[in-house]
């Protein structure tokens, strides 16, 4: 389902995903340096009704999904599990854009807070995050695997997306 185009580059659609992008969201875990997820983890958060998960298309070639978001909300918060943007990619405002449409379709179902986890060392992704509004609020010790590492817990207001006017229902077009 279509979102909309990038505002940084027109030949950018931000869509929802489907269990059909499942293969290339492990691609870009891989390319990424994420932790790969299964088949099965992306196809059960995919069919659950409190997830958001929006991604980027290049509609140039045919290089599919490069780059998306994965988020949960449980009420009034919302919590990033995922966000990767293609090593092509980067560099180009779109994971700004993805995480700014993110956190907007967090606001527009009530989500007040959005809160991440990030590795301690990963030094661009919290500037990344800052940049973006968020700000440490704990440290979590050994949160994170392979290898171990403490993470940083990130939160950001969201009070003013979700006063917006939602555009937007489950399974249609979003702004």
């Amino acid at each position: 389902m279509q979102m909309g185009r990038s505002s940084t580059d027109p030949e950018i659609k931000i869509v929802i995903l489907s269990s059909a992008d499942i293969p290339e969201l492990r691609r870009l875990d891989l390319v990424c340096g994420l932790h790969p997820w299964s088949v099965e983890s992306y196809s059960n958060l995919l069919s659950r009704a409190d997830v958001i998960f929006l991604g980027l298309i290049d509609t140039r070639s045919r290089r599919g999904v490069v780059g998306f978001f994965l988020a949960s909300d449980s009420g009034e918060e919302l919590d990033i599990l995922k966000i990767a943007v293609d090593p092509e990619f980067q560099g180009q405002g779109l994971g700004g854009e993805l995480l700014g449409q993110g956190l907007q379709a967090g606001g527009q179902r009530g989500c007040r807070r959005c809160f991440l986890e990030v590795r301690i060392s990963n030094q661009p992704a919290r500037e990344f995050y800052s940049r973006n509004g968020f700000g440490v609020v704990a440290l979590r010790k050994n949160y994170y695997t392979d290898p171990v590492e403490d993470a940083l817990i990130m939160e950001k207001s969201l009070g003013f997306l979700s006063e917006t006017p939602a555009c937007s229902s489950r399974g249609k077009d979003v702004c």
